[in-house]
C-alpha cells in the first residue's frame, strides 16, 4: 500500500513508468428512483486521477451527478464536478480527460453523488483512470 509517496507530476506528460503502475478501477450502483445516492471508491493507495467514465442507464431528464473527493471524517474537500445534468438518451456519459492529474493520498474517497428525479431505479457506474504512485 503505498502512502506518503513524493512523486507528484504537473502534467501527464511527465509520467514514468518506474514511479507508476496503471490501477484503473470499475465500480456500479443502482439509485432509487427519487433519492439521491452517494457512490464510494476509497482509494487503499496514493493516486493520480486523469479521468473516467461514467456510465448510467435508465436515467431521467433533471438527474444529476456531483463528482467530489471526500475525508471520511472531515467530509467533501473538493467538488471538481457539480449539478453535471444526465443525457437519458445514451448510456455514456462524456466527461473530459485531463492532461493535469490530481494526487491524492490513499484514504480519502472518490464520490459520485447521483440525484434522481425521474420514477424508475437508474444503474450508475465509473470506471476511473487511475494511476497508482510507487515513489
Amino acid at each position: 500500500m503505498p502512502t506518503n509517496t513524493t512523486f507528484d507530476p504537473s502534467n501527464t506528460s511527465l509520467f514514468e513508468k518506474a514511479k507508476l503502475n496503471k490501477d484503473a478501477h470499475g465500480i456500479c450502483a443502482t439509485v432509487t428512483a427519487g433519492a439521491v445516492t452517494n457512490l464510494d471508491f476509497t482509494l487503499t493507495d496514493d493516486m493520480l486521477v486523469t479521468g473516467g467514465v461514467f456510465l448510467c442507464s435508465g436515467g431521467a431528464q433533471g438527474d444529476f451527478v456531483n463528482f467530489q473527493v471526500v475525508h471520511p471524517i472531515a467530509g467533501v474537500l473538493n467538488q471538481f464536478i457539480t449539478n453535471w445534468y444526465i443525457d437519458p438518451s445514451t448510456i455514456r456519459q462524456e466527461t473530459t480527460k485531463s492532461n493535469y492529474p490530481a494526487k491524492l493520498p490513499a484514504g480519502l474517497i472518490l464520490r459520485v453523488s447521483y440525484t434522481s428525479t425521474g420514477t424508475s431505479n437508474v444503474w450508475i457506474a465509473i470506471n476511473y483512470d487511475l494511476e497508482k504512485v510507487l515513489v
